[in-house]
């Protein structure tokens, strides 16, 4: 293991008392026997640990009598063996700390490492402060360097914490070589304010919580953003743990905290603080990577043509998003969750076989995602997650570039959920967005809750709204499915190509097809059928057809019971080539509903079999 290493010039070796066993086991530091010149008291020596030894050594209640003041503290054994150190009283040292490889020191109580003198040294060692320990480094005019690791342990209501703001000369660098791991159930922070210095904290190495909360405080810092995440800086976040960036209003109003590195989450939330509370709206500026599953309670701001946000094996809970940039994945079982207004409209979106993008969260809360204008095939699920109220929504940006194109729902694709996929602007602001939409793979509209998923096409004349051979749209549980034009577009688009159409399987199951026009349903506008409806609700359910209806396909009321309601008031026409089956096997009864069709004088128009 490495550790802590700042800028540093190693004290030259003075008055000393020097730890003697070599023998694996524990030891005593108070036990005279043990030290060549004595146990360490508050005698202003170096005291050593330069043995050569095999197996393990750990020393206890080092420093725990006369007042813990030494002249330097020098971890620098040799040979294959493991050294630790604990310090449960704490320490106060004049020219700092040397801690090399193999060698752990546990602080666990309040001290102080170095007093604007030398520095703390390390070449591969482990520092632990815990039990709710602080720990000042002052090194004066340098800048605080670890190169190996440090450990923060604390159980729940203790904080342990590093305070480098007497280091003034430079951001605290936890190096290319350096760990810092967060342990427990406390907080840990590292805090870069003394006084009137506030230092800011750069991230070139590892930072890994496991538990609890760790907190980067540089405070009033507006260098580097406060904190920065480096190239080669890796920050992971593991299950239940949160990582915080805590820093002042005036220093959030500056400027914003970068990662060009790897944020990793496992389960863990990644948010910003001011003046030690949580505010979700202060930023993160993403030029790197951020990943996995978790939540990001901050504002997300990718800079243009940078920055990626994957979801993987889980949830990622996406809060607010500023800017429209970058390259947002949902892949390997990830769910990129949109719990905000958001706009993706200049990003790259992709959402691969086994993602999932989910807009709004359970309850009615109404979210809207404005999809990437290269956002065309969706070959996961898009979810739109509320349970009650009208739902959120999903639409693409206004764009000429795109007028005319197609979106498609994958062979692998799913869509599903409460609210409205707007792929029809018509003009929106000069822009002429109309895109057309072809079903693969399967719509399931069944939140219940008389909610409705709707498709609002617009004012799109090229491929409407087509569910293909291949695709499946099931209506149920008291929902309904709306398919929306404008009365333009319904009027004057009359090729088959620009009707609304299905080749493939709708099967409503207590649920609802409608067409609107506009904002309305309009009973009256022709869908096409050339593929297979089935109303397979018994009893109580109602399965009802709220549109025009030309059927060249089949349609299936088999069910002992079942209810096709045809709410049209228009003229329905089965052509030579379709089929009605009303009734099964062994008795059971299917029954057609369309008394709305005699109001106006129409009829149920028969060329083919009943």
């Amino acid at each position: 293991m490495h550790l802590l290493a700042f800028t540093f010039v190693i004290s030259v070796y003075g008055a000393s008392t020097d730890f003697t066993p070599t023998t694996s086991g524990t030891f005593d530091s108070n036990v005279s026997g043990n030290w060549d010149n004595g146990r360490p008291t508050n005698n202003g020596l170096d005291d050593n640990f330069t043995m050569s030894f095999s197996g393990a050594i750990t020393v206890t209640n080092f420093l725990s009598a006369g007042g813990g003041s030494l002249n330097f503290v020098r971890f620098s054994t040799a040979g294959s063996g493991t050294l630790t150190v604990i310090s449960s009283a704490g320490f106060d040292s004049n020219f700092g700390l040397q801690l090399n490889n193999n060698d752990t020191l546990i602080i666990a109580n309040n001290s102080t490492i170095s007093h604007g003198n030398n520095a703390f040294g390390d070449s591969g060692g482990t520092l632990t402060v815990s039990n709710s320990a602080s720990v000042f480094i002052n090194i004066g005019a340098n800048a605080v360097q670890n190169t190996g690791t440090i450990q923060l342990t604390s159980t729940s209501g203790q904080t342990s914490d590093i305070n480098y703001g007497q280091s003034t000369g430079g951001a605290l660098n936890n190096s290319g070589t350096g760990t810092i791991i967060q342990n427990g159930t406390g907080t840990g922070t590292f805090v870069g304010n003394f006084g009137a210095n506030s230092i800011a904290f750069l991230n070139n190495g590892k930072i890994i919580v496991n538990g609890g909360t760790l907190s980067i405080d540089p405070r009033d810092a507006q260098s580097s953003g406060g904190f920065s995440n480096a190239a080669g800086g890796v920050v992971q976040v593991n299950a239940g743990s949160t990582f915080a960036i805590n820093r002042t209003t005036a220093a959030w109003n500056a400027n914003d905290a970068p990662n060009v590195g790897t944020i990793i989450l496992n389960g863990g939330t990644v948010t910003t603080l001011e003046g030690g509370s949580q505010v979700v709206t202060h930023t993160i500026r993403n030029s790197g990577t951020i990943m996995g599953n978790g939540t990001l309670a901050f504002g997300l701001f990718n800079p243009a043509n940078t920055g990626n946000v994957i979801a993987s094996n889980g949830v990622l809970v996406v809060g607010q998003v500023f800017g429209n940039n970058g390259t947002w994945l949902a892949i390997n079982g990830g769910t990129m969750l949109i719990s905000s207004n958001t706009d993706l409209g200049a990003s790259v979106m992709s959402n691969g076989v086994g993602g999932t993008w989910r807009i709004g969260q359970t309850g009615s809360i109404n979210n809207t995602l404005t999809m990437s204008t290269s956002f065309f095939n969706n070959d996961g699920t898009l979810l739109l997650g509320n349970s009650s109220g009208s739902g959120s929504t999903l639409t693409i940006a206004g764009n000429t570039g795109i007028d005319g194109k197609t979106f498609t729902n994958s062979t692998t694709g799913t869509i599903a959920g409460r609210g409205t996929f707007f792929f029809g602007f018509g003009q929106s602001a000069g822009q002429s967005t109309n895109v057309g939409f072809i079903n693969n793979g399967s719509i399931l509209a069944g939140q219940g809750g008389a909610g409705s998923l709707s498709f609002n096409m617009g004012d799109t004349a090229n491929v409407p709204f087509s569910n293909s051979a291949s695709g499946t749209i099931i209506i149920s549980n008291g929902t309904s499915l709306a398919v929306q034009r404008t009365a333009n577009a319904w009027n004057n688009a009359t090729l088959d190509s620009q009707r609304i159409g299905n080749a493939g399987t709708i099967i409503i199951n207590g649920g609802t097809f409608v067409s609107q026009a506009g904002n309305g349903a309009d009973a009256s506008r022709l869908i096409l059928n050339g593929g297979t409806i089935i109303a397979q609700g018994v009893v109580t359910a109602t399965n009802s057809w709220r549109a025009g209806l030309e059927n060249r396909g089949t349609i299936y009321v088999t069910n002992n019971a079942s209810v096709f309601n045809m709410l049209t008031s228009v003229a329905v026409t089965n052509r030579s080539t379709a089929q009605i089956f009303l009734g099964g096997a062994g008795g059971a009864v299917g029954t057609i509903v369309a008394t709305n069709i005699g109001q106006n004088g129409n009829s149920l128009f028969n060329q083919g079999l009943i």
